[in-house]
């Protein structure tokens, strides 16, 4: 197959294929923000390649997997030092 030949369903296949595989540490798979960084490295590589060669690159069509948001916790004002120019 020809890079010019690659199609947006053989992207997705790919992408699916990467997803089943282990995480680190232990995880049971590949979180969404990694799998987003390895099609978009893809999408680079693919970019340049129908740039040289005048073909559309099918990754532009394959949107990139939601990513849960992390819930981040500030400091109370209570565990804020309050009187910091004593350090």
């Amino acid at each position: 197959m020809q890079v010019g030949e690659i199609s947006k369903a053989e992207i997705l296949r790919f992408r699916a294929q990467v997803a089943e595989r282990k995480g680190r540490g232990g995880n049971a798979q590949l979180t969404a923000k990694t799998l987003n960084k390895i099609v978009q490295m893809l999408s680079q590589a693919l970019a340049e390649a129908a740039e040289r060669h005048g073909f559309s690159n099918p990754v532009e069509r394959v949107k990139r997997l939601k990513q849960r948001r992390v819930d981040i916790h500030p400091f109370s004002l209570g565990e804020a030092r309050p009187d910091h120019r004593n350090h």
